[in-house]
């Protein structure tokens, strides 16, 4: 999937065999600017992301301190997240109880989504470079 502002095309010579022309990616003026400057503000050198980005939000004490035991959770009672936990495993109790089965009738829907995401976030640059070897972790 192509970014609209940023066609592909414009950085074809990042895979061609020259690695001399690969600095031309640094020839503009707010890159040089930047660089003059030392800045380190979000706009020269952007926000900090990590590839465990899906993850982070562990760090976060409001986050992280409903976890690592059932103990914690009782700790966190107000929480919102537990509150609607705790409702969801009561109704699943009582529907136990009434003989209920879980419907799974969005599987397939939710099935498609994941892999539509694999393929947009991952495959795609992988089908779009082929001479490029990737490492994924």
């Amino acid at each position: 999937m192509e970014y609209p502002q940023y066609p592909l095309s414009q950085f074809n010579y990042l895979y061609d065999n020259n690695i001399f022309n690969d600095f031309k990616i640094y020839a503009n003026s707010t890159y040089l600017q930047c660089l003059l400057r030392q800045s380190k503000t979000n706009e020269c050198i952007g926000k900090k992301t990590t590839l465990d980005r899906p993850n982070a939000w562990f760090k976060s004490k409001d986050h992280s301190i409903r976890f690592g035991g059932l103990d914690k959770w009782v700790n966190s009672k107000q929480n919102g997240q537990i509150i609607a936990t705790f409702k969801k495993i009561s109704d699943a109790t009582e529907n136990i109880k009434k003989g209920k089965k879980e419907s799974l009738e969005n599987i397939n829907k939710t099935i498609k989504k994941a892999k539509t995401y694999i393929d947009d976030n991952i495959l795609a640059f992988v089908r779009n470079e082929p001479n490029t070897h990737f490492i994924l972790l």
